[in-house]
């Protein structure tokens, strides 16, 4: 699922466009079970709390491709876990927990999770933007790449 929601945010990335903030309720599950992500007209910043950006909470730069990466991040945490990446406190702690503050470790919310999948949500997660993947599209790749080993490892496993 994240690996399609970070090729439509790619196709976003492409025409210059950046989706806003991807969390769960702006990710629909179309008849054929595909993920498709839709913009959310509510305007409700209390929804974007938990999966906005550190730079679009401060306000102090603008926002660019790699902000839509972190809110990607916090949802592909949250379809990790069961849990978003700071659960805990009023609005303006949790911004700042996005500021500032590490998720809690994904080995011990969900030990034996495979090294790759923990590995860039971390890089998704990173505070500074530059410290994230440089595009929507090498998300969708690296996921991709992931899902074809994983695919050959069960192969030769039942081989």
């Amino acid at each position: 699922m994240t690996r399609k929601i970070a090729s439509q945010l790619s196709e976003f990335h492409s025409l210059d466009q950046l989706f806003g903030t991807v969390r769960p309720e702006v990710v629909m599950l179309l008849a054929d079970g595909e993920p498709e992500l839709k913009r959310s007209t509510s305007g409700d910043p209390n929804e974007e709390v938990d999966y906005l950006a550190p730079e679009r909470a401060l306000s102090v730069k603008k926002p660019d491709a790699r902000s839509d990466l972190y809110s990607l991040g916090c949802t592909f945490y949250y379809l990790l876990t069961g849990r978003i990446p700071f659960p805990e406190g009023s609005v303006a702690e949790r911004l700042l927990k996005h500021q500032v503050e590490s998720p809690p470790d994904l080995n011990e919310i969900c030990p034996g999770m495979p090294a790759e999948l923990r590995d860039l949500c971390s890089q998704l997660l990173a505070k500074r933007r530059d410290h994230r993947p440089s595009s929507a599209r090498a998300v969708a790749k690296a996921l991709e790449q992931w899902l074809e080993s994983s695919q050959s490892r069960e192969e030769l496993q039942t081989a």
